[in-house]
């Protein structure tokens, strides 16, 4: 059988397969009453209708439903003896005579019948009134078959008309099928037309669901062809934006790298040098420590009591003094090292992706910000309240107890979505989510002594560090319960918290962004990004990933990103001015920043 079949002209053996054109094996008939192999039946079906619920004859193109049973429900081609003959050369039967070419053919009396013949046997109205009569040109069309069953007359029963219905054999039988026969005496048996009418209704009424669905499935089917043409439109003007930028980007990077080539290479000149002076001085100080120990090996296992006691003292001064290894010095060194990046020359990469005004009272406007996993976004209005707006910027609430915000103006939001506020009453305040006052608990710096939080932010377990004016910074748990406090060396403006219990503190009096763990030690410093004129952190905040984003408040006004290592990552963006407050989306996808003076608030998609 050929693989992909290929439907053929049907020859006029009826005994051949349209598609495969060998003797039929397990025919199947068709609707139109044409014949194939099972087997070429399920590959036509297979590499030409896909998954329709139908098949189309390959012969006439005539359809017929595909049972759920597949090609093995499509009837059983039977009679296929009778369907080889060549009916058109068909003789009468009956009269015999050489030149009576048959025109019909009687089921009951199995005959072939001419003219004359078939006007007689018309004519007969007693036994032969009810026989079953097919056209010679029906036979050879295909639209009867010799073995036809599907009439109304009773194959048992001579002259009888199948006029009921048993329900129980659910088949139509006649009166003397009723009567006569043992199976069907008991049976329940109705009028055929009631039986008939009974399942025209339900018929109907799946005929009605079957219409409905078919305009249900062209809706959707016209709505998916909709889909699918905006779907290639809006490919085509995505694609047609994206190579626009592709030029624009070529050009911006060709003159950034033009401009910028030799500055990267005088930074890996200079930092090489820097690398190398470091390793001079190391090695310096490793052949000191070498001869020393030499020195003190030889006399610890050879020297004279006389040699231990004269040489003694000046080796020892010498094993001192070349101990001296200041490394913390050489680690400040190695930390000032920055390696050239393509970071510093690919320019803005976060696309503001819209603003809102603040509806403040007066004054200058927002200054810290926060955003909950459920969207609310909250910010410090003029340093005396808490909004609560939505994601477009709709105020949906305000907490505001007419006490004045303590230090900076700041707010965070706890693991539950409720809100910290320090106060200038030098305490902070817990609320719920419902806006509902949990708690308020007092504030010290690291000597203990009362004192305002200018900064607040939550770590991942629930814990509040605060940044105290006492240039300190205090932690607390979740209930506000002091947990533990160190001092710093500056004034704290702005804090945020890796996901590793680190803080990051922006200084407010020697423009400093410093990482320190919950023990105080300074782990690093993070050094300004180049070409920024005056390096001034205003705000930051750290994404799940520990992403360090800061704000710049002096020249260039821009918002810049570090790993928490303190490698810088690039500038998001310079589209800002007098950024202060910036917080993260709960999904780290968006970052939105307050604009000082402005009452304005600009959020940029991560690219």
């Amino acid at each position: 059988m050929a693989h992909a079949p290929e439907a053929t002209k049907v020859d006029k053996n009826l005994n051949k397969c349209g598609i495969c054109l060998g003797s039929l094996r397990n025919p199947r008939r068709l609707l139109c009453q044409h014949c194939f192999c099972e087997d070429c039946l399920g590959d036509w079906i297979e590499h030409n209708q896909g998954n329709k619920a139908g098949i189309t004859c390959p012969y006439c193109k005539k359809p017929t439903p595909i049972p759920l049973e597949g090609v093995k429900g499509i009837p059983v081609a039977t009679g296929m003896a009778e369907a080889k003959e060549d009916y058109s050369k068909k003789l009468c039967s009956k009269c015999q005579k050489p030149d009576n070419q048959a025109i019909v053919y009687c089921k009951d009396c199995k005959h072939y019948l001419c003219q004359s013949c078939h006007d007689v046997h018309e004519a007969w109205w007693g036994g032969l009134k009810r026989h079953r009569i097919s056209t010679i040109e029906d036979l050879i069309s295909g639209k009867a078959t010799l073995s036809d069953i599907n009439n109304q007359y009773c194959t048992e029963h001579e002259g009888e008309d199948k006029k009921f219905y048993c329900e129980t054999c659910k088949k139509p039988v006649c009166r003397d099928c009723i009567v006569l026969k043992q199976c069907c005496r008991d049976h329940d048996t109705v009028p055929i037309k009631q039986a008939a009418d009974k399942h025209l209704i339900h018929l109907n009424e799946a005929m009605i669901k079957c219409s409905k669905k078919k305009q249900e499935c062209q809706k959707a089917i016209n709505k998916t062809q909709t889909i699918v043409k905006d779907l290639a439109s809006s490919v085509k003007k995505v694609e047609d934006e994206l190579e626009r930028e592709k030029m624009d980007y070529v050009g911006i990077i060709e003159t950034i790298y033009s401009n910028y080539k030799g500055e990267v290479k005088k930074v890996g000149i200079e930092t090489n040098e820097r690398l190398c002076n470091v390793k001079e001085s190391l090695s310096k100080k490793l052949t000191k420590l070498e001869r020393a120990q030499v020195l003190g090996e030889r006399l610890s296992k050879s020297g004279s009591p006389y040699e231990i006691m004269s040489q003694c003292k000046s080796v020892l001064s010498s094993i001192q003094e070349a101990s001296k290894v200041e490394l913390d010095k050489v680690d400040e060194a190695m930390a000032k090292v920055q390696i050239p990046e393509s970071t510093w020359i690919l320019g803005h990469k976060w696309r503001q992706a819209g603003q809102f005004k603040v509806p403040c009272k007066g004054g200058y406007g927002p200054t810290g910000i926060a955003v909950a996993s459920d969207g609310k976004i909250a910010m410090c209005d003029n340093y005396y309240r808490i909004l609560v707006l939505s994601k477009s910027g709709d105020l949906t609430h305000t907490i505001d107890d007419g006490n004045w915000l303590g230090g900076a103006g700041d707010v965070s939001i706890t693991s539950t979505n409720g809100f910290v506020i320090p106060k200038e009453t030098k305490s902070c305040k817990l609320y719920d989510s419902n806006y509902k006052l949990l708690s308020e608990f007092k504030t010290y710096n690291a000597n203990n002594i009362p004192s305002i939080a200018r900064a607040v932010t939550v770590d991942k377990n629930g814990c509040i560090i605060l940044g105290m004016e006492g240039k300190a910074i205090s932690i607390h748990n979740a209930d506000g319960s002091f947990k533990s406090s160190f001092a710093i060396p500056s004034m704290p403006w702005s804090v945020a918290v890796t996901s590793h219990e680190e803080i990051v503190v922006a200084s407010y009096d020697n423009h400093t962004l410093q990482l320190f763990n919950y023990l105080g030690k300074c782990l690093l410093t993070f050094y300004p990004p180049p070409k920024v004129n005056t390096w001034n952190p205003r705000y930051v905040c750290c994404s799940k990933r520990d992403e360090v984003f800061v704000s710049n408040w002096s020249e260039p006004k821009a918002i810049y990103r570090y790993a928490a290592s303190g490698v810088y990552m690039g500038c998001v963006t310079t589209d800002v001015s007098y950024p202060w407050g910036i917080a993260l989306s709960h999904d780290d996808q968006e970052l939105y920043v307050v604009e000082y003076g402005s009452k304005v608030v600009k959020n940029f998609k991560r690219p």
